[in-house]
């Protein structure tokens, strides 16, 4: 029973054992599958294997060629280089000779750097036969073979496919760049000792270089190369040819054939053997991963539900293993984050509610003060008394709409309208000092935003700009979107004793604009807000919503 309980109460064990059956069942069958047929899959495999290993070092010394190629390219368009074939018989050609091979030992130095030291001996020849080398001492074995080398294209380095003194090389025709006329050879030569450094990794003679004719360019036997590589006669290998991208070279490796063993009567035991356990197994298994997978796929609904707020208890825990602890420890959870909803976000939910209130209670009388203060200089002239009734009007609107209980959130073409019926107002006291201009789009006009957020804007752009200004100005109220925000541009223009204090006051937005700034806030979080931006002779207070239809 001890032993019992002991394995109950160790989840770690029940998974183990679990997924220790059920990876022996698969492994059998494979295992005795592949015994059946090893010789098959083993050849096809270190195939595969040594195709990869193939390609490896295909990329490798075709990433050598290339880097030669283009080493090869600069040096034979450099100007000094042309000169010293050119001008054989100059009369500084002591010193443009030792310019020139200064230049190639720069080079050789810079390609040592970066790819490795590959490169036996540079040789520069002019159409006189004069031959100037930098390397070995070596003279070129077959100097004529490179100057008939045909080439496909004049101006870019080819790779011969023959070899000199065991060394592959790269011709590359130089020509004036004035006249276009050839004035030379340049050819690179590789150390056929240490290009063999490449292809370490495979055995000794499994690897070749050879040309388009099977001709051994490259091994790691040197009294290899110049021979014709057959492999119809090679015993228990396989010949795999990769083409190279950079010239008429083909990559051979020989890759040792290995068939495996067949295994004839153990491995028709093992299929019994393996069957009758998987039989046995699979019963054994489903019993036991019911008790472990079933109450955490019933966790894992529940604790998505939570996540949709949707909160619910874990019933039926009857063990006392380690799945009953996390349950437990699930139902702890839940009952606090409830608890924690009830206390606290309720009550800063309530809080912020509070607040946003306080706010509001403060822009309405503000604005009234500002708007009656305006009527009663209007009253003052016997010319501009005629205008109190339409102001009165426009102001009962815009009262009433500002008091109207139960609407925080209202259309922004509602909110241009009263904004507008406030600028209207105005006019009526700056008579000709104040124009103003409402560009929106067509699209934006059913988007909603906080109800008297543009108001306020508005009343600081008339007090700190057209008031100030004695010639008045202008305030523009443009309305766009921008990276899917709603964005409200309220501008107007300041003199220049006002435009002395707006960087005083970017500092702080004042009163009006942290109001709207912090109505803005509470609706839609810290992302969006009011700021204020100046530019040489006029302010632009920016709102920035998101687009809420």
């Amino acid at each position: 029973m001890k032993p019992l309980v002991w394995l109950r109460s160790r989840l770690l064990y029940k998974m183990l054992l679990s997924y220790s059956l059920l990876t022996l069942i698969p492994l059998s069958i494979v295992s005795v599958t592949y015994y059946m047929k090893a010789e098959g899959l083993l050849e096809k495999k270190s195939t595969q294997a040594a195709q990869e290993t193939l390609d490896a070092a295909a990329v490798k010394l075709d990433g050598l060629l290339s880097a030669l190629s283009r080493t090869m390219y600069n040096i034979g368009t450099n100007q000094l280089i042309l000169s010293l074939l050119e001008y054989p018989d100059h009369v500084q050609h002591d010193k443009l000779k030792q310019a020139a091979l200064n230049l190639l030992q720069g080079e050789k130095e810079e390609v040592t750097q970066k790819i490795g030291d590959y490169i036996d001996t540079i040789y520069l020849k002019d159409m006189k036969g004069n031959v100037y080398s930098l390397g070995s001492k070596s003279a070129m074995a077959y100097s004529k073979a490179f100057d008939i080398m045909p080439f496909d294209y004049d101006y870019i380095p080819e790779w011969a496919l023959f070899t000199d003194r065991g060394r592959m090389a790269c011709n590359m025709k130089l020509f004036d760049k004035s006249t276009g006329a050839e004035i030379g050879r340049m050819v690179l030569m590789l150390d056929a000792d240490k290009i063999p450094g490449f292809y370490s990794q495979f055995e000794r003679n499994h690897f070749y270089v050879t040309n388009s004719n099977n001709v051994i360019v490259s091994a790691a036997e040197k009294q290899s190369i110049g021979k014709i590589l057959n492999v119809q006669n090679a015993d228990k290998v396989v010949a795999l040819t990769q083409k190279s991208r950079y010239s008429d070279f083909h990559y051979i490796y020989l890759a040792p054939a290995k068939p495996g063993e067949i295994i004839t009567k153990q491995a028709f035991f093992s299929v019994y053997v393996t069957i009758l356990a998987w039989l046995s197994v699979i019963v054994i298994t489903f019993w036991m991963l019911r008790k472990v997978t079933v109450p955490i796929t019933k966790l894992t609904r529940l604790m998505r539900r939570a996540g949709k707020e949707d909160y619910a208890l874990m019933d039926g825990i009857h063990t006392q293993d380690e799945i009953a602890v996390l349950c437990h420890g699930y139902n702890h959870l839940i009952d606090k984050t409830q608890e924690h909803i009830e206390k606290t976000y309720k009550a800063e939910l309530l809080q912020k509610e509070a607040e946003l209130k306080a706010i509001r209670m403060y822009i309405n009388p503000h604005f009234l003060y500002n708007t009656l203060e305006h009527i009663s200089i209007l009253s003052r002239s016997p010319g501009t008394v005629s205008h109190i009734p339409d102001v009165v009007g426009n102001l009962a609107d815009i009262f009433r709409f500002s008091i109207y209980p139960g609407e925080t959130i209202v259309t922004l073409a509602t909110e241009l309208m009263f904004a507008e019926k406030y600028l209207q107002i105005h006019q009526y006291r700056y008579k000709g000092r104040l124009q103003y201009e409402i560009d929106i789009e067509e699209e934006l006009r059913n988007m909603t935003v906080p109800k008297l957020i543009i108001q306020p804007i508005v009343e600081n752009a008339i007090l700190h700009g057209i008031d100030k200004h004695p010639e008045g100005g202008r305030i523009l109220i443009t309305v766009y979107e921008e990276n899917l925000n709603l964005i409200v541009d309220v501008e107007n223009t300041v003199c220049e004793e006002e435009m002395e204090t707006v960087g005083d006051r970017r500092k702080g937005l004042g009163s009006g604009m942290e109001n709207v700034n912090a109505r803005i806030v509470f609706h839609y979080g810290n992302g969006y807000g009011a700021q204020l931006i100046r530019y040489n002779e006029r302010t632009v207070a920016r709102l920035t919503l998101p687009i809420i239809i």
